[in-house]
């Protein structure tokens, strides 16, 4: 964790009648002692970057070369804080409870900036045999996340002997027992206040009366959670949406509507593994987020997406490469903002085992020696890059480049990479600088800047990029609300004239260098007022629909209104509050 180290040399039959010469290289960059005249010699090696670094020693004899050592290590600076990086919600997937994490691991997560850890809270752990509590597998690391400012989300489940020999509640003692388990832990840590029931559970509870079991765990667990705090936050589904779940994902989530939990959930969370090591697009990670996304919309939305877990498998010959690795995660955490994901963990922060053929002894960005692999370093950048940044949507920067803005620290922020692994983009290189995935700074060499698969950070960037963005995500928002409730809105009188009024203003500032605060606050109100006016036909049975396709409007008009409120941030000529509270 310094960013220096001590190379200690004892030069065996030394001779003061020969000449001696060490030279250090470290990642190519040469340290050459000359002249040595004693036998025993201290060399202090500083490193300008983080990262790898491959040591070699080279020690001469009257000019010729008689020993070579070579060594590895990885020095890892501490996390830069940034403003209100507090507020931020995505982390990592920890083992903890299981003894695979402990203090090294902690102390690498802190250094990495992950704001947020998952890790299993096992109710057969907890209990012992005469029905008391034990909570020393979870004390010390549940209260040093805290003391590091860390969330901890905990997934209880894990009932073994206590719910029979199927591993699932399945009667009402066994939940009676659950809720037990849950507020005992609640009690414990009043701390936490997110809380997601169970793993994967499409995996387990299978039938039609196995998920009405699962359903009502989570509604006895809502219930007893918030009489302990009302804040508390409780996370339902946690599925598995690959092709070998027992139960199809949004099957599950269907039939957990049909019993009700959506009244009993803050969020539904699910596991867009997308591990295709020949497509670099992304495309099945955005299949699957398309699919949640819209079937959470359709059932009323205004409900909370985590995603904790996600992430890919370096394992070999079939994984990902390290490399490869690191762009999938730091693209796919980009696309997890853009469709404003609440909350996410990337799984996992260390190898699960040291067998590198094993795919599920590779999915960590740490090696089982806990040495750091180039998604440690390239996550790490990402978050020094936008912990405390206000994620603001996409923009069209060139053919075949996939771009997302941030609004960090007032000022423009890209992270631009290209969508086809075997087609470079070249931009012009002006009126910004660049930095790979890591951090490095990229020369302008000759006034072009080519980007691959490999994400891109953009700073210094003018700030007309703000006006763009906010444009581009509006209109691409309004349209697909015309597309996905075009019946809906042609039966509301002035509708569409009113929708077609806000696109054409959203198209229009897309050329500008600023706005007035003025204009944002007005055309704010009137994208908002939409509401009104789609209530108001509801009430007066002109919108012959059922309430939660009303629901599903609002929500995503609520989630075009996020670019209004953007477009006032950037645009904001005063702090003072232009509205004031009233009943």
């Amino acid at each position: 964790y310094d960013n220096k180290c001590t190379i200690d040399i004892e030069l065996d039959n030394f001779n003061n009648s020969n000449t001696y010469k060490i030279i250090v290289y470290n990642n190519e960059e040469k340290n050459l002692v000359d002249n040595v005249n004693m036998q025993e010699n201290n060399i202090e090696l500083k490193f300008s970057k983080e990262g790898e670094q491959n040591i070699k020693v080279e020690i001469y004899v009257n000019e010729n070369l008689e020993n070579t050592y070579e060594k590895t290590i990885y020095y890892v600076k501490p996390y830069e804080r940034q403003f209100l990086d507090e507020q931020e919600n995505y982390g990592v997937s920890t083992h903890f409870a299981y003894g695979i994490d402990g203090t090294q691991s902690l102390e690498l997560v802190k250094r990495l900036g992950a704001k947020t850890v998952r890790d299993d809270c096992l109710w057969k752990w907890i209990i012992e045999e005469n029905g008391k509590y034990n909570f020393n597998r979870y004390d010390k690391w549940i209260n040093e996340c805290t003391e590091n400012e860390i969330t901890v989300i905990p997934i209880m489940f894990g009932p073994g002997e206590y719910a029979g020999t199927d591993n699932k509640i399945s009667s009402q003692e066994e939940l009676d027992g659950y809720i037990e388990f849950v507020t005992a832990f609640a009690n414990r840590y009043p701390q936490i206040l997110e809380y997601e029931i169970w793993n994967e559970p499409n995996n387990i509870y299978i039938t039609e009366e196995d998920i009405k079991w699962y359903s009502k765990a989570v509604e006895e667990a809502c219930s007893a959670l918030k009489q302990i705090n009302p804040d508390i936050k409780i996370i339902s589904g946690s599925t598995d949406t690959s092709d070998n779940s027992k139960v199809e994902t949004l099957s599950f989530f269907e039939s957990l509507i049909q019993n009700n939990v959506y009244k009993y959930s803050d969020a539904f969370s699910y596991h867009p593994y997308d591990v295709k090591v020949n497509d670099m697009t992304n495309s099945l990670f955005y299949s699957k987020l398309n699919k949640h996304e819209d079937f959470i919309n359709k059932n009323g939305g205004f409900l909370y997406s985590y995603i904790t877990e996600y992430g890919g498998s370096t394992h070999q010959p079939y994984g990902m490469t390290q490399e490869e690795q690191a762009i999938k995660l730091v693209t796919q955490t980009n696309i997890l903002k853009q469709y404003n994901v609440k909350s996410s963990c990337i799984y996992n922060v260390r190898n699960y085992g040291n067998n590198n053929s094993i795919s599920s002894n590779n999915y960590g960005i740490l090696n089982y020696d806990y040495t750091p692999k180039p998604a440690y370093y390239a996550m790490k950048n990402y978050y020094e890059n936008t912990n405390g940044a206000e994620y603001m949507g996409t923009i069209n920067l060139a053919d075949g480049l996939e771009a997302h803005v941030y609004n960090k620290d007032g000022k423009p922020k890209i992270i631009a990479w290209s969508t086809n692994s075997t087609n470079n983009i070249s931009i012009p290189y002006e009126s910004f600088t660049a930095s790979d995935i890591y951090g490095n700074y990229i020369e302008n060499t000759n006034e072009t800047l080519t980007i691959t698969t490999s994400p891109v950070y953009l700073d210094n960037v003018p700030t007309r990029y703000f006006y763009k963005t906010i444009s581009n995500t509006a209109v691409e928002k309004y349209t697909e609300f015309e597309e996905k409730f075009g019946s809906e809105i042609s039966s509301i009188d002035g509708m569409q004239e009113q929708i077609d009024k806000l696109k054409n203003y959203m198209l229009s500032i897309s050329s500008n260098e600023v706005e007035t605060q003025k204009n944002a606050i007005e055309m704010m109100s009137e994208h908002f007022s939409l509401g009104t006016i789609i209530l108001n036909a509801f009430n007066n049975e002109k919108l012959n629909v059922e309430y939660v396709k009303v629901s599903s409007m609002l929500d995503m008009l609520n989630d075009i209104g996020n670019s209004y409120e953007d477009l006032l941030t950037v645009s904001a000529t005063s702090r003072e509050p232009y509205y004031t509270a009233t009943e």
